[in-house]
């Protein structure tokens, strides 16, 4: 677990209001556990948390984007790193850079939709539409053409109608 908390306030979340705001590990700390259990025979490390690519928003000077890279990089002997999930927003170009380049990186992307309907997603105070999510996702794929892709959606949210339900099926 590299972080713990969350800042994003979606409306059917309780987290930032149980667990406070984003608070990561120290990046070294996070890169000596790697190497330690690593060295004691592991062959996958799945980064986890609440709000697991706002790892850093509360560092200086760091990011998610530089502890894959310093994992990815300085983690002798690492065979397979997961992201246990991430926010579509927060893949960015530098993010995806180092899946590009990582062969460690695993071919598979735990990435929460919630809706398919961009009037659900603005109730959900989520911090994207439709669109954004599906051009992200084909940009995944340009750089990983067989990437799986998981991903959550919440049915029965407040206010959702059969129309707006069946937008989510068809996305």
């Amino acid at each position: 677990k590299i972080q713990d908390g969350c800042n994003k306030f979606c409306t059917y979340c309780i987290i930032p209001y149980a667990r406070g705001g984003i608070r990561s590990c120290n990046p070294q700390d996070v890169i000596t556990q790697a190497q330690q259990l690593v060295d004691n025979g592991f062959l996958e490390i799945v980064l986890t948390g609440i709000h697991t690519a706002g790892y850093g928003t509360d560092l200086e000077d760091y990011s998610f984007y530089q502890l894959l890279k310093d994992l990815v990089e300085k983690v002798k002997g690492l065979k397979r790193l997961r992201i246990s999930s991430i926010e579509i927003t927060e893949i960015n170009d530098r993010v995806l850079k180092v899946f590009e380049n990582s062969k460690v990186l695993v071919d598979h992307m735990h990435i929460p939709l919630q809706a398919g309907s961009n009037d659900i997603l603005k109730l959900m105070n989520r911090k994207y539409d439709v669109n954004y999510f599906m051009d992200k996702i084909s940009k995944i794929r340009s750089i990983r053409p067989f990437i799986s892709i998981t991903t959550d959606v919440i049915v029965g949210f407040p206010n959702e109608t059969d129309e707006l339900f069946n937008e989510t099926v068809e996305t």
